[in-house]
């Protein structure tokens, strides 16, 4: 049984209070034009596809102030030099991308001192809320509600909720 995968998005229909965004393993080109209202995600995964055009991509998601992780590996544009400096600083409140935690930001006149601090201090802090997540995850996989699912399945596959 061979499954379909998505090769272009037109999302201009979903929630543009959708948080998180599920579109690996897929064969999708580009993003452009399909992802830019999507201002409160936070959780964006894209891993596994055949996304090209750094530049293009990142422009589109350059309104999502609120992105906190990340996946673009096994993508083309994964390959690109100085791929992973462009995303860091493209999106500034990316905290993991492609589930690497530590992102450093170089800022002038810092001391490399201050920086081997600020790595410690946000190691620790990274492993922490990573205990928190998981915690929380848990505890809302315990919990099961009928229309959250009924929400998330609709989203899934692009279908309005009845």
């Amino acid at each position: 049984m061979e499954v379909e995968k998505i090769r272009e998005l037109s999302c201009r229909s979903l929630n543009c209070c959708l948080t998180e965004l599920y579109l690996h393993n897929n064969s999708i080109k580009s993003i452009s034009g399909a992802l830019n209202h999507l201002t409160c995600l936070r959780l964006l995964f894209l891993h596994n596809n055949q996304i090209r055009g750094l530049d293009d991509t990142m422009h589109e998601l350059r309104r999502m102030q609120q992105l906190q992780t990340a996946t673009f590996f096994l993508n083309p544009i994964s390959h690109q030099p100085g791929y992973r400096h462009h995303v860091i600083h493209c999106l500034p409140s990316l905290q993991v991308l492609d589930g690497k935690g530590e992102i450093y930001r170089h800022s002038e006149g810092t001391s490399d001192l201050s920086q081997k601090k600020s790595a410690s201090v946000a190691r620790c802090l990274f492993v922490v809320l990573s205990e928190v997540k998981s915690a929380e995850r848990k505890k809302s996989f315990q919990m099961h509600s009928q229309e959250r699912h009924r929400v998330l399945q609709s989203v899934a596959f692009c279908r309005r909720a009845t």
